[in-house]
């Protein structure tokens, strides 16, 4: 059970006679069976006279009662006076008990488990299946743990009191994805679609295996074209007559808002379907896949690389003849 925190004092406007004077005050809380330890002394200079002090502070979870100590002078024997509220209003000790200095070691439970209510564990680490935890929470038999929750189930990263980012899903719908959302940006940053697998980075709504909304910077990518997962392999025809179909362009992105090359992949789609991939209407274009126009490429070049020795040896003979 942690220390009262929050501890102030005020001038009270309550039937008192107190003297113009410095008040020393200590507050500690009970679980009903120990005390925890002491907050830090707080120093009050009431300058009016014929008034009270209410001494308050922040709850503490779990806690039954309080105690508000009040020291006689900044470093000498202490009076208590006990307490079920947050606060105490502060007139004369003639209900205050002389005791020892405030405890500096709590002797509370730091944890409670309940059937109803709250149920909490303070202080120290907590191991699941082991006896020496070194983490806050360690579990090591087994490792699995259910979350549940109405709707979704949720675990919040907090900075503090602020959260930061939350892992999970938002609402207990059989359509949700499982959500990586960032507070600071206010976004998603990666999301796993529920019904198809689909991963998203930057979008909550991933179309593909994996779908980014960004840039995208790797060291090599290894395309998977073994013969061995493949079946009638034939060389493209017509390859030079379908480049000469294509129309490089430039634009403006939506975007990127920038100025950009490239292709329009509708136009691409009618002369190489194979390299673009469409919507569910069959007519607006999701992506076109450059790669594939590779192979395209090196066929176009070979059609045209035949054309050139074709046309250098009739040259050949040309000259031959006018020799």
């Amino acid at each position: 059970m942690p220390t009262p925190g929050g501890v102030a004092a005020a001038v009270a406007s309550v039937s008192g006679a107190l003297p113009a004077d410095d008040y020393y005050f200590r507050v500690t809380a009970s679980d009903g069976i120990g005390w925890t330890k002491a907050s830090v002394q707080l120093l009050f200079d009431l300058t009016d006279t014929n008034y009270g002090i209410r001494v308050s502070w922040n709850p503490v979870l779990g806690a039954t009662k309080y105690r508000v100590y009040r020291a006689l002078t900044a470093a000498g024997a202490y009076k208590y006076i006990e307490t079920t509220n947050t606060y105490y209003n502060y007139i004369n000790d003639s209900a205050f008990t002389l005791t020892a200095p405030p405890p500096e070691e709590s002797t509370a439970y730091i944890n409670k488990l309940s059937a109803a209510g709250n149920s909490w564990f303070l202080g120290g680490n907590l191991g699941i299946g082991t006896a020496n935890p070194v983490v806050p929470l360690q579990i090591k038999r087994g490792g699995v743990i259910y979350l549940h929750g109405s709707p979704g189930a949720r675990v919040y990263f907090f900075n503090d009191e602020t959260p930061d980012w939350c892992l999970g899903t938002q609402t207990g719908e059989e359509t949700q994805n499982f959500n990586l959302h960032n507070y600071g940006l206010g976004t998603t940053a990666l999301s796993v679609n529920r019904a198809s697998n689909f991963i998203g980075i930057g979008t909550a709504s991933p179309t593909y295996h994996l779908h980014v909304n960004g840039n995208v910077k790797v060291w090599n990518i290894w395309w998977d074209s073994s013969k061995r997962r493949k079946t009638n392999i034939k060389t493209l025809d017509g390859a030079l007559g379908k480049i000469q179909r294509l129309r490089g362009v430039s634009y403006h992105s939506e975007i990127t808002s920038k100025h950009e090359i490239g292709l329009v992949a509708e136009e691409v789609g009618e002369v190489i379907p194979e390299a673009v991939d469409y919507e569910e209407n069959g007519k607006d274009a999701r992506g076109l896949d450059y790669s594939r126009l590779v192979a395209v490429l090196i066929e176009a070049v070979k059609e045209q690389q035949t054309q050139i020795e074709t046309l250098k040896a009739e040259v050949q003979n040309l000259a031959k003849r006018i020799k």
